[in-house]
């Protein structure tokens, strides 16, 4: 392979690299928002165990927008578990799943910040490489 085609290959390979570097901090963002929402989830169950039976509430829909509610049972909740499947679930058993997913989702932002930083190792090796290259 000539030093032209060398460095044309180095040059896509880190192209590639740079991609994969930006899918996986997009990748760490979902991560975290979603570690952020089950933190938030948690709190909220915190709250609702202080909330006394047939009291008065506002329920958020989402955009700032809520309805008024009565709570009827503080202890017992509806819980998606997968594939749109409820099951309903006490308190206690509902914040064990949330900190079980907080758990999973930390070990993956861990291990996905590892191979980002593999990666941006790499990048730079080949960044010096290719840079070298160009001076000769």
């Amino acid at each position: 392979m000539s030093q032209k085609e060398e460095q044309k290959s180095k040059i896509i390979e880190f192209q590639v690299l740079n991609q994969k570097v930006q899918q996986l901090q997009e990748h760490l963002q979902s991560i975290n928002n979603n570690i952020q929402e089950l933190q938030i989830l948690r709190n909220s169950l915190d709250e609702l165990e202080n909330i006394k039976e047939n009291q008065d509430i506002l329920i958020p829909l989402g955009q700032g927008i809520f309805v008024k509610g009565i709570i009827k049972n503080n202890n017992e909740l509806i819980t998606n578990v997968g594939l749109n499947i409820m099951v309903e679930k006490d308190v206690k058993e509902t914040k064990d799943m949330v900190k079980v997913n907080i758990l999973n989702l930390s070990k993956m932002l861990e291990r996905t910040e590892e191979e980002m930083n593999r990666n941006i190792e790499e990048l730079q090796k080949l960044q010096k490489e290719i840079t070298e290259k160009e001076k000769q």
